[in-house]
C-alpha cells in the first residue's frame, strides 16, 4: 500500500515539474551534388562475340566514331549521347533479351540494330509494341520490310541483293548452280530470294544444303553437291567462308564461287589465301570516290589508324548514328518522333552514299560486284 502511494507522488511531482530546456536538433548545411550531365541514351543490339563479331565491332566502331564526333561538337541541343551496347550474338534469344533490357530497363527510344537479320527480326515485335525506333545499319532479310511502323534499315533488303546476283550468275553463263548456305535468318531470307529468281530465268538448283550456325567443318555438305556436277557454287556464310573455300579447294572444286557481302572478311581472306582468289560477291554500292566517303574514310583512317573492314557496313553505321542525331535535334527524343522523321529521309548524302527511305522502312540503295584479286578485294570492273 506503501509502495503504491510513493509511486503516485511520483507522478504526480512528475507532472508538476517544469519540463526541461528542448535543445535545438543540429542543422547540417546540404552537401551540393554535383549533377550529372543529361545525356540521350541509344541502344545498339549487334554481334560483339561468336561468329558474327566480325561484322559487329567494325559496326560498333562506326557508331562510336559517329557519337565521339557528334559529343565533341555539344552533343544534341546540350546534351550528350550515350550509346548502351548489348549483345545480341546473331541469336533471337539473346536479342530478345537485349531489347527489353535496353527498353524496359535503360528506357532507350531508339536502337541501332539488330546487325544480324535475326536480331532484328527477333527483337522487332518487342520494339514495335513499345513505339521505339529499330534503325539498322546492317539488316537485309526481306522480311524487315513487313516487321512494323517503327523498324527501320539504312541497308538494301536481300529482295534487291538476291535478285541482282541471280541476274549476274544467269548473264555469266551458268545454268547449273549448287547452293550452300547457314540456318539462320539473314542466310535462308537471301537463298529464298536467289533460288527462285535465278529458276524464274531459266537456271536449275541442281542441289542445296545447309549447316548450322557455328559449324566449322562443311566437307560433307560439299562432297554432296560436288557430285551433282554444278557449273558454279552461290554460298551463303557469315565469317566461316574462308575455311569453306579452302575445303572446297582442298576437294578440288574449281568452279566458280558466288557470294553476298559477309565475303569482304579481311579475316576470311587472310585464312583462305588463294582459295578465295577469283570469288564474286554482292555488297552495298559504296563510291570511297564520293566526296562524303572520302572524307568519312580520311577522317577514319586519322582516328584509328587504318580503313574499316567492311566499308560499306561501317559507313552505314555511322550515318545511322548522325541522322539519328538529326531526327531527336528536329522532333524530340520519343520513339514516335523519330520514326516520322526517319520516314522524311531523301537523298541523304551520308558516308555509305545516297539514301532514301520508303513507305516500309526500307533503304534504297543498289549493290556492286567485288572480287578477290591478287589477295585484295577490288571492284569487279576495277
Amino acid at each position: 500500500m506503501l509502495f503504491g502511494l510513493l509511486i503516485c507522488l511520483v507522478l504526480v511531482f512528475s507532472a508538476c515539474s517544469t519540463p526541461a530546456e528542448v535543445t535545438e536538433p543540429i542543422v547540417e548545411e546540404p552537401v551540393e551534388e554535383v549533377a550529372e550531365p543529361e545525356v540521350i541514351k541509344l541502344g545498339f543490339i549487334g554481334p560483339l562475340t561468336g561468329d558474327a563479331a566480325g561484322i559487329g565491332i567494325p559496326i560498333q566502331t562506326g557508331i562510336e566514331f559517329a557519337v565521339e564526333e557528334i559529343n565533341a561538337e555539344g552533343g544534341i541541343n546540350g546534351k550528350l549521347i550515350e550509346v548502351i551496347y548489348e549483345d545480341g550474338v546473331c541469336k533471337p534469344k539473346e536479342s530478345t533479351l537485349a531489347a527489353q533490357k535496353l527498353i524496359n530497363g535503360d528506357g532507350v527510344q531508339a536502337i541501332i540494330g539488330g546487325q544480324c537479320s535475326s536480331e532484328t527480326l527477333a527483337a522487332a515485335p518487342i520494339a514495335e509494341a513499345a513505339k521505339v525506333v529499330m534503325f539498322s545499319p546492317a539488316s537485309t532479310n526481306p522480311d524487315i520490310t513487313n516487321a512494323g511502323d517503327f523498324i527501320f534499315r539504312a541497308i538494301g533488303s536481300d529482295s534487291f541483293q538476291g535478285v541482282t546476283m541471280a541476274d549476274y550468275v544467269y548473264e555469266q553463263g551458268h545454268r547449273k548452280v549448287a547452293v550452300l548456305y547457314m540456318n539462320s535468318d539473314y542466310n535462308v531470307g537471301l537463298r529464298n530470294v536467289f533460288v527462285p529468281r535465278f529458276e524464274e530465268l531459266g537456271g536449275e538448283i541442281i542441289g542445296e544444303e545447309m549447316y548450322e550456325q557455328e559449324a566449322k567443318d562443311f566437307r560433307t555438305q560439299l562432297t554432296k553437291l560436288k557430285a551433282k556436277n554444278p557449273d558454279a557454287y552461290y554460298v551463303i556464310p557469315y565469317l566461316e567462308v574462308g575455311l569453306i573455300m579452302l575445303q572446297a579447294r582442298e576437294m578440288d572444286i574449281e568452279e566458280q564461287f558466288f557470294g553476298p557481302e559477309t565475303l569482304e572478311s579481311v579475316d576470311a581472306l587472310a585464312e583462305a589465301g588463294e582459295a578465295m582468289e577469283g570469288v564474286i560477291f554482292t555488297t552495298a554500292k559504296f563510291d570511297p570516290e564520293n566526296d562524303m566517303t572520302k572524307m568519312f574514310l580520311e577522317k577514319y583512317v586519322e582516328r584509328y589508324g587504318e580503313a574499316p573492314e567492311f566499308q560499306a557496313y561501317v559507313a552505314t553505321a555511322y550515318d545511322t548514328a548522325n541522322i539519328l542525331r538529326d531526327a531527336i535535334a528536329a522532333n524530340g527524343y520519343t520513339g514516335e518522333g523519330i520514326r516520322d522523321y526517319l520516314y522524311t529521309i531523301e537523298n541523304y548524302n551520308g558516308a555509305g552514299g545516297l539514301l532514301t527511305i520508303d513507305e516500309n522502312g526500307d533503304a534504297l540503295k543498289e549493290y556492286r560486284f567485288m572480287t578477290v584479286k591478287e589477295g585484295e578485294f577490288v571492284d569487279l570492273d576495277g
